[in-house]
């Protein structure tokens, strides 16, 4: 993977983290799903979002607030 600035490679959490990354939101959005197992139903990404954010908070009920940091 490469960022639009450096082009360099780089791991792919940096890049992901990357505020200068150049995808669109619907891509970003598709890239994180994907690296969390999350479900895409196509024509329906909301749902995909809202199993995520579902998800982060579940590993902060699980964890607790001071060892999870959700986005």
């Amino acid at each position: 993977l490469e960022t639009k600035n450096e082009g360099t490679k780089e791991s792919s959490c940096n890049v992901l983290l990357n505020p200068d990354i150049d995808l669109t939101l619907e891509e970003y959005i598709r890239a994180i799903c994907t690296l969390l197992d999350v479900p895409i139903i196509e024509g329906h990404l909301t749902h995909s979002l809202y199993f995520l954010f579902n998800l982060c908070l579940e590993f902060q009920n699980v964890y607790g607030d001071d060892n999870i940091s959700v986005l």
